[in-house]
């Protein structure tokens, strides 16, 4: 229980973004079945997607991600999403190892991936947040 709730924090975490104006359920909305009610979400820095959130509903158990199916695991589709969508690249915008950099400067949130086995050091790395939002 303690790993899910850890996941639904930082689902609802805008400190994940790199201009901390959204967070995943920002776009995955459960009103409207884990996805969007728009066509085109705007993610961090205002920039438009260029296509629609696809559903999160039993995407455990889907054996691929994004409109193309493409069959890589859940934590790789996450990490596309953390360096692609949410920590755009762009001059003058944070990397996605200064946006991991500072939810370490959070003492609970390291504590929390220690207390469900995520992490036995008290620094938290990318492959942490990929591996516990699921």
């Amino acid at each position: 229980l303690e790993k899910v709730e850890l996941g639904r924090k930082l689902f609802s975490d805008p400190r994940l973004s790199a201009d901390g104006s959204t967070s995943c359920s920002g776009c995955h909305e459960p009103k409207y079945g884990y996805t969007i009610g728009a066509a085109k979400p705007i993610g961090p820095y205002g920039i438009e997607q260029n296509r629609a959130c696809p559903s999160l509903i039993n995407a455990g158990y889907a054996r691929g991600y994004y409109w193309e199916n493409a069959p890589v695991p859940l934590e790789k589709a996450i990490d596309g999403v953390l360096r692609f969508i949410l920590v755009p690249k762009g001059e003058g915008r944070p990397t996605l190892e200064q946006v991991t950099a500072k939810l370490n400067d959070d003492p609970a949130l390291r504590a929390a991936f220690v207390a469900v086995g995520q992490i036995q050091e008290p620094i938290l790395r990318k492959k942490h947040f990929t591996a516990a939002v699921p």
